[in-house]
């Protein structure tokens, strides 16, 4: 089985994750949307994306996604990710912050739970030896509070 994978927000974050689904064996981006159609463009020529859009509401009635990434700003976030959610996916791959505020983290969490929607909010970087390091050096007194 192949999952549909659309993509919302094209820019350096989309085109990684992008990247990242078209490594994958079980995953297929089938459509890509931005504000900017030259973005959703690129990134379509890039990975090999069949469909553009600059609407998401558009792009969710007309493809039939499985996820959803949306690795838009935070503030913009809350929005497609409901709408995502209510259009039936079965995943959503947001990027941290979740949102810029709390209601809009809160309206998404509704969402996903109310429509049995996955959400996932990547926080690859927390573990990294750096981050450990700081953290320790912090815990340790030397630097910080």
């Amino acid at each position: 089985m192949s999952y549909r994978v659309g993509i919302i927000g094209c820019g350096g974050m989309g085109r990684s994750h992008a990247s990242a689904w078209t490594q994958r064996e079980d995953t297929t981006v089938v459509a890509a949307m931005d504000i900017s159609i030259e973005a959703a463009q690129r990134l379509a020529e890039e990975y090999g994306v069949a469909a553009t859009y600059t609407d998401y509401e558009e792009m969710l009635a007309k493809e039939d996604l499985d996820i959803v990434s949306i690795p838009t700003w935070q503030g913009a976030r809350p929005a497609p990710t409901v709408a995502a959610a209510k259009a039936g996916v079965k995943a959503i791959l947001g990027e941290k912050p979740i949102a810029a505020d709390l209601g809009g983290a809160d309206e998404m969490i509704a969402a996903c739970d109310e429509h049995s929607v996955k959400l996932a909010i990547g926080h690859q970087r927390r573990f990294t030896p750096i981050a450990n390091e700081i953290r320790r050096l912090v815990a340790a007194g030397t630097i910080g509070q």
